[in-house]
């Protein structure tokens, strides 16, 4: 018969099948960020492949990592080669775009997070200091080495910021979103989720779709696109991690897609200096960073008070059969005394199971157990509503 770790093994996506599954979705998300960066277009705002990579370790048992990282790395040989980079560039950014999730992964299981959580809010922090800084710092440090290779810029710094931010935000704006779904999630009424869905993104559309000189001298500038913050608070208060995370990704892709054509506050605004993809960064940290915190503060308090009211729930009942305690028990009976008229008092009348050690002794304590169990139910299902049936010790009353 199989062990529980056979069956789940046998259960597994093939090695090869993750291999390729890995290499067709990197590469299918990195060819799509090139598009967004033609020098036609003002450029992307992040490098969503970042935040895929880094997840797939989170979702996958390390053991299966080697494959991640081979699909990660052969991706990146095969976008490099296929837009006519030098070989050279293209096993730099091989490298730098496979140790860096790679490093994001084993930092987080030294900090005691290894499936990337994002809530409580110290979770939250250690995601943030091992996958969106040091993973992208280090991995941002030597792609930026292939990307001198492959073009006239002479400032490392602004060649590195970029390239750093990018993967930075494409950690912290993708990762959450394929990460939450294994999170249970807050349950809310059906229209007020198709309330706030369209709100945000009219609101959204609005904001990037619709500016120009007139915006521009109505109101100071860069205000229109932070009105998406409150609307994204109220996902984040409402429904969680889940919440917060769907909608930072679709107001993030929107803002990100309209700033790459040229269109919107950011690129109308920064097209003149080149601080159009500058700005469009600020923004998507401000609203992922804000919203994030604030949903794992909401499900830290959700966990919180369900806890404490489990807590309380079994400081009052017994944990066998349910019933009220001999705590409860005595707190009714004070309450009802008070309460008690001379015309109406109060009735108690105390039971015990006859040869209940016979039961305990022959057929052994889990058969006692369940006998406490169908008499307890049988008890309460025979006194009048209002009437009170606790257990107390070892007997029931």
């Amino acid at each position: 018969m199989k062990s529980s770790l056979d069956r789940y093994r046998s259960h597994q996506v093939p090695g090869v099948a993750l291999f390729l599954v890995v290499a067709a979705s990197y590469l299918a998300l990195d060819q799509f960020v090139m598009v967004l960066n033609d020098p036609v277009n003002l450029g992307a705002g992040f490098r969503p492949a970042a935040g895929l990579s880094l997840a797939l370790l989170m979702l996958v048992p390390p053991s299966r990592w080697g494959w991640v990282l081979a699909g990660v790395a052969v991706a990146e040989l095969g976008g490099g080669f296929a837009r006519g980079y030098p070989l050279e560039a293209a096993l730099l950014w091989a490298v730098g775009n496979s140790i860096e999730p790679l490093i994001g992964a084993v930092l987080l299981r030294r900090l005691g997070n290894p499936s990337g959580l994002l809530v409580p809010v110290q979770q939250l922090m250690r995601f943030v200091v091992a996958a969106v800084l040091i993973g992208p710092l280090v991995g941002g440090s030597i792609g930026t080495v292939g990307t001198l290779m492959t073009s006239d810029q002479t400032d490392v710094w602004q060649v590195w910021l970029k390239y750093f931010v990018g993967d930075a935000l494409g950690v912290l704006l993708v990762a959450p979103l394929l990460l939450c779904w294994r999170e249970r999630g807050i349950a809310r009424h059906f229209g007020e989720t198709i309330t706030l869905s369209v709100a945000l993104i009219t609101v959204t559309f609005v904001s990037f779709r619709t500016w120009n000189d007139a915006w521009e001298e109505a109101l100071p500038y860069l205000v229109i696109p932070y009105l998406i913050i409150p609307l994204l608070m109220w996902a984040a208060m409402r429904y969680g991690y889940r919440g917060a995370a769907l909608g930072i990704f679709v107001t993030t892709q929107i803002a990100n897609w309209f700033t790459s054509i040229g269109e919107g506050p950011f690129a109308f605004l920064g097209a003149a200096d080149g601080r159009a993809i500058t700005l469009l960064q600020f923004f998507l940290a401000v609203t992922a960073g804000s919203t994030l915190v604030l949903s794992a503060l909401v499900e830290d308090l959700v966990d919180r008070t369900e806890v404490e009211a489990r807590l309380a729930s079994q400081a009052m009942s017994d944990a066998l059969t349910g019933l009220p305690n001999r705590a409860a028990l005595t707190s009714a009976l004070s309450e009802r005394i008070e309460s008690a008229s001379e015309h109406r008092g109060v009735g108690v009348c105390a039971c015990d199971l006859d040869h209940f050690k016979v039961i305990n002794d022959g057929l052994g304590h889990a058969a006692g157990d369940d006998v406490l169990i169908e008499v307890a139910g049988r008890m309460r299902r025979s006194v009048r509503v209002g009437d009170l049936v606790a257990r107390q010790g070892g007997m029931s009353s």
